[in-house]
């Protein structure tokens, strides 16, 4: 009788090559291709350890090239990275994922703060272009190249958060800027070069722009350069960029010679063209417009906002619930004796009270003509955002807004606040649209 030989596979678990990024290309890759990458992505943003792929069908020869992309078309993913797989013969069944330690929420709160006050500089009056020259300009401004780089010098949060950062680091960011206002962006690399750059998407063409060649090294305070913004291919091939895998041709040649790009920032459409008394160089300039076009609260007359003017309780709890995308509560009643159906707040207030947002100045009354305070509106934002844990500040120990202004103070928020924030001062309209501005 022969002996029964039972064939075992093992499952090997590799550690991904670190090839340089320059080596991987955008695949164009069919359906199932872009499924194993929403799905990896959605793994990690839900901090899963591993993510069966099987079904998809990747081979261990492309592998590589998956992660790659999944790193340049996330530049999110700054706290994690899909770093070993697990295989069957040719095919890989799963990826394991790794940690580092941005994987808190502090760290992502922050980046979402930094993303926002970078949007601030654009508005909904400009141009797509218009929007590029802004975000660019902004990062020059902003970030400092590393001249000791580590591994966190390459991703997004160090362009955003920390403002030190390399090549992957500023071209992420640029990434994720373009990707939020809805202009298409690919990142761009050279192995020979070791270098990268973006690749973004104008009207009907494709152009090529390096963020971190137009920073001026050493730093040079607000000098910002445009030798590497807005060329074709062959502009940019003339300018020492050389050996890159693109995704689409880089033919249009219209801005090539364009040589006043800094009278055109300086010429960017003003924000005050809808009110007479918000102006392009308020910190809160951009918030107001935001506010204005998804209609979370419009201007005191057709003409002027009224920055300075306060609001009742009633009328933040509103803006808030718009900026929510006003969704209804199941209740039927609320306890509050001075909020009633048909009043232009109940259904806000009765949102509000039903997710423990609101709980009122007492267990009967929400006071919603009282005018709302600093300390009311970040407590309202903090509990909208599932009070996240924070480092308590001192100075606001034994407060019921402990929680609430240690968090927005961590978060970001009141960073461009001019002085100290006053917490149970009246807040003025401009600072409760920048607050919810900056935590849409």
């Amino acid at each position: 009788m022969k002996k029964r030989i039972t064939r075992i596979v093992i499952c090997l678990v590799l550690v991904l090559s670190l090839m340089p990024a320059s080596a991987f290309a955008f695949s164009t890759g069919n359906a199932s291709w872009e499924a194993a990458k929403k799905d990896i992505y959605t793994a990690l943003k839900e901090g899963k350890s591993s993510v069966d792929i099987k079904k998809y069908n990747i081979s261990t020869g492309n592998i590589d090239t998956l992660v790659q992309e999944i790193r340049d078309q996330y530049p999110d993913l700054f706290f994690a990275d899909p770093n070993r797989y697990s295989y069957v013969g040719n095919t890989v069944y799963a990826i394991q994922i790794s940690y580092n330690e941005l994987n808190t929420a502090e760290a992502k709160s922050a980046y979402e703060q930094a993303v926002n006050n970078a949007l601030l500089s654009i508005n909904s009056k400009m141009t797509d272009l218009e929007k590029a020259l802004a975000l660019h300009d902004y990062l020059v401004k902003n970030t400092i190249y590393d001249p000791n780089p580590t591994l966190a010098s390459h991703n997004a949060y160090a362009a955003l958060v920390t403002k030190k950062a390399v090549c992957d680091g500023y071209s992420k960011a640029y990434l994720e800027l373009l990707n939020r206002c809805g202009i298409e962006s690919y990142i761009v690399r050279s192995v020979d070069m070791d270098h990268v750059w973006n690749q973004v998407h104008i009207g009907d063409y494709w152009y090529n722009i390096d963020v971190t060649w137009d920073d001026p090294t050493p730093d040079r305070c607000n000098i910002v350069s445009y030798t590497y913004f807005m060329l074709s291919d062959n502009a940019i091939n003339a300018k020492e960029h050389y050996s890159w895998t693109y995704y689409y041709e880089c033919t249009d040649s219209t801005y090539d010679r364009t040589n006043n790009w800094d009278k055109i920032a300086n010429n960017l459409p003003k924000s005050s063209s809808i009110f007479t008394d918000v102006f392009d160089t308020d910190f809160f300039c951009s918030a107001v417009l935001w506010a204005y076009d998804n209609n979370i609260t419009k201007g005191m007359t057709d003409t002027t906002f009224g920055p300075s003017s306060t609001c009742t309780r009633g009328q933040a709890m509103t803006f808030l619930w718009r900026a929510a995308g006003k969704p209804e509560s199941s209740l039927t009643s609320i306890p509050f004796t001075d909020v009633k159906p048909g009043d232009y707040f109940y259904e806000a207030v009765a949102w509000a009270y039903e997710n423990g947002i609101a709980n009122g100045t007492s267990e009967t009354k929400f006071d919603p003509y009282m005018t709302c305070s600093n300390a009311h509106i970040v407590t309202f934002l903090y509990r909208a955002k599932g009070c996240p844990s924070t480092t308590i500040d001192p100075a606001y120990s034994n407060t019921y807004y402990a929680e609430s202004v240690s968090w927005a103070n961590n978060a970001g928020l009141l960073t461009k606040i001019p002085g100290d924030l006053i917490v149970l001062a009246n807040s003025p309209r401009a600072y409760i649209v920048y607050f919810l501005y900056l935590t849409k």
